[in-house]
């Protein structure tokens, strides 16, 4: 009974395993616009929010595919969802958003499957202090990385 257990348990981690794989994978191109206010009418654009924020800040002409707030609504505004249309165009905004948005109170992030969001939280402090010694991480396809992309294994 114990092996066939033991069997089901290891078949499960596979399954998840796999499941946020795909989950990351559908995710490729999304990134959140973080602390942008919301209007008052319901009938808020996000698309030409999104538009407008890489059009002026960025100084790029972006397309969005889709865009659109995500959570409950509460005393801080929702995330903005968006999605590029290639991985490139994400990858530009990415690079690009340090010093675009340095003097706004928003900000944009990668979209993370939730799995791998609490992943990331795990090791923040960690990464945090090692980032004072001069050791610069990213977190990328769920893990901690160095330089080149190889994972950290230090955290």
């Amino acid at each position: 009974m114990e092996k066939a257990y033991l069997e089901v348990q290891q078949k499960l981690a596979h399954q998840e395993a796999e499941v946020n794989k795909a989950e990351r994978f559908s995710r490729r191109n999304n990134c959140r616009f973080v602390g942008i206010p919301e209007s008052r009418s319901e009938e808020e654009d996000c698309i030409e929010i999104v538009e407008n924020i890489l059009r002026t800040k960025f100084k790029a002409d972006i397309k969005v595919e889709r865009a659109h707030r995500d959570g409950k609504k509460g005393d801080r505004p929702r995330h903005i969802i968006f999605k590029t249309l290639s991985y490139r165009e994400k990858v530009q905004i990415m690079k690009a958003s340090r010093q675009a948005l340095q003097e706004e109170k928003y900000y944009v992030t990668d979209d993370l499957s939730k799995r791998d969001l609490e992943t990331k939280r795990k090791h923040a402090k960690e990464v945090q202090e090692l980032y004072k010694k001069g050791v610069k991480l990213r977190f990328y396809a769920g893990q901690w990385r160095g330089n080149g992309g190889a994972p950290y294994f230090g955290v």
